[in-house]
């Protein structure tokens, strides 16, 4: 990753964070924002099993509340957030957290 630019910037730049990283992961899950997860509760469930399996090295998730672990760990504790960053946007925080996989 480009040594001056933040994790929240990586995440919305325009290359993309896999540019940057010069990586591209086998396994990439994208969320859609305003989907109804009571309407398409497969897409979360799909998500979650990911996470549970083990499957990503590393686990990149964008919410709007800095309370610590999030569910992520609840799901596979052996992932463990390494990185947290928060910007002001518009009115509202918003954090990006980068979850790593224990070896």
């Amino acid at each position: 990753m480009h040594p001056r630019l933040s994790l929240f910037e990586a995440v919305h730049a325009e290359v993309g964070i896999c540019e940057l990283m010069d990586s591209i992961p086998k396994l990439r899950v994208f969320y859609m924002p305003l989907i109804n997860l009571a309407v398409y509760p497969d897409l979360l469930k799909v998500q979650q099993g990911y996470i549970r399996d083990g499957l990503a090295d590393y686990i990149v998730c964008i919410v709007n509340t800095d309370d610590g672990d999030s569910a992520i760990a609840a799901i596979n504790p052996e992932y463990r957030l390494i990185d947290t960053q928060g910007k002001y946007s518009e009115g509202m925080w918003y954090f990006v957290k980068l979850y790593k996989k224990a070896v």
